[in-house]
């Protein structure tokens, strides 16, 4: 039978009890990396669709007035992502995620062209409902309605 060798220091139980030890060294902190496309291509890839859709039922509805406007929740990654394409915590056009999220904008609907313009974007964080849980993360998005245009 082999015995495990003692690979501690001379005096090192000793030293143990007597709480004369040095500390290890601490761990170097992390530094994080930029965000790859790939990674923003995903989280937004996510959030075409739920995008897309406010789009169409906001252009074909026929309820008064021209603009419509919603939020969307959104994770960490996706907040950071938009973050990265440009949008603020203020309302504006932001080509980059028109491009990104591929938005269409024009559908035809019952014998009419519909569509929507003017597309704005904001990010907000909203305070937690729970005290100690991290913010809420939304999207808020807003566009006017096109008058329909009857298919000739």
């Amino acid at each position: 039978m082999n015995l495990r060798q003692q690979n501690f220091p001379p005096k090192y139980w000793l030293h143990l009890h007597n709480h004369t030890l040095y500390p290890l060294p601490s761990l170097p902190p992390k530094t994080t990396r930029p965000l790859s496309k790939i990674k923003i291509n995903k989280y937004l890839v996510s959030l075409a669709p739920h995008v897309q859709k406010f789009i169409y039922k906001g252009a074909i509805d026929k309820k008064k007035g021209e603009i419509r406007s919603t939020k969307l929740p959104l994770s960490r990654d996706q907040f950071i992502s938009l973050q990265h394409l440009g949008v603020t915590n203020k309302y504006q056009q932001v080509d980059l995620v028109e491009q990104e999220l591929q938005l269409v904008l024009n559908f035809e609907f019952k014998g009419y062209y519909r569509g929507v313009k003017n597309i704005q974007v904001k990010l907000q964080q909203q305070k937690p409902v729970i005290f100690g849980k991290s913010p809420i993360l939304l999207l808020f998005t807003r566009f006017q309605q096109k008058a329909p245009i009857l298919r000739q």
